[in-house]
């Protein structure tokens, strides 16, 4: 997940991650801004916040227009999702903006945001749940990609099909994101799927250079990957730093950019649009949008929703730019 550049980076090096709530919610900073969103339903889900310090996590039953604090905990939040009843958030010290594949330790909550949970002591790179099932990427291990068909609680290795760095994974369908090289602005990536549980993989879509025939729905070249969200249903988004974001509605198989994409960024203006995370809403065709307000439209971060595949984009909320 992309998040703003932090100031004393010494300070929130040395943030420590705990258990659940350390402060009350009359003492949340004013400094917090959003890092992530979730949605459960089209109305229900949360806004997770943070200073680089302490995360908060906020509630909502209206599509984010009211917003409640329920809880805080420390440290800095930098992955946030949700499917089939279950959110979840990594919570980690990682302060600097370029940090987006840092180690972050899992919180899970049943109850639509209101109590969490730590899940293990394992720290994670990414993580997907969707209900009890889910799938991580571990840091500093052997066999990196786990699986877990308890919410969390137990994991187990299976196998890596990656022949670079897995990035980026989902639960339903269970499919990993893989990337490497080549430059600053460009990345090959290997999106791979299973059906039986991680013990075999198949690759749905790649891109790499030289790519002599390049087929339409392919993967963008250009965008370093930061997160992606697939639904059941095939709904699903892959975001990129220094670029936006793609969109699939067959699972993966065919990627395309949406036309808002392309007007704030696209793949040949690199640095226009900075997303933070995106939030597909289960069995709705909705999907939440948070992103940094485009070059010239002022500054702040702003949550967009799209009911058409990204055909078109409707503000729901506005943040201003920290002071």
């Amino acid at each position: 997940m992309r998040r703003l550049t932090r100031a004393v980076a010494a300070v929130l090096a040395a943030a420590a991650v705990a258990p659940l709530a350390v402060a009350p919610p009359a003492l949340r900073a004013a400094s917090m801004i959003p890092v992530g969103v979730a949605f459960l339903t089209t109305r229900d889900g949360i806004v997770v916040e943070s200073d680089g310090r302490t995360t908060a996590v906020l509630t909502t039953s209206d599509g984010a227009r009211s917003l409640v604090l329920r809880r805080t905990l420390r440290g800095d939040a930098w992955g946030v999702g949700g499917g089939a009843g279950v959110l979840w958030l990594l919570v980690g010290p990682c302060p600097e903006r370029a940090c987006v594949r840092s180690r972050g330790r899992l919180y899970v909550s049943a109850d639509g945001g209101r109590t969490w949970r730590a899940r293990g002591a394992q720290t994670l790179v990414a993580v997907s749940l969707f209900g009890r099932s889910g799938v991580a990427i571990v840091t500093g291990a052997r066999r990196p990609i786990r699986t877990t068909v308890d919410g969390g609680r137990h994991w187990r290795a299976v196998v890596d099909p990656c022949r670079a760095t897995p990035v980026a994974v989902t639960a339903s369908p269970l499919e990993l994101l893989c990337s490497g090289g080549p430059a600053t602005d460009m990345a090959f990536k290997w999106l791979y799927r299973s059906r039986n549980g991680g013990r075999s993989w198949r690759l749905m879509n790649h891109v790499v250079v030289p790519q002599r025939h390049r087929a339409e729905g392919t993967l963008p070249l250009v965008g370093i990957p930061e997160g992606m969200a697939i639904l059941p249903a095939g709904l699903g988004w892959m975001w990129f730093d220094r670029f936006g974001f793609a969109s699939t509605a067959d699972g993966g198989r065919r990627w395309t950019v949406p036309a808002y994409a392309l007007a704030h960024g696209g793949q040949y203006n690199a640095g226009l649009m900075s997303v933070i995370n995106i939030s597909p809403v289960p069995g709705s065709g909705w999907t939440y949008l948070l992103q940094q307000a485009p070059v010239g439209r002022g500054e702040g971060i702003v949550l967009l929703r799209t009911g058409d595949g990204g055909g078109s984009w409707h503000v729901v909320r506005t943040w201003p730019a920290p002071g």
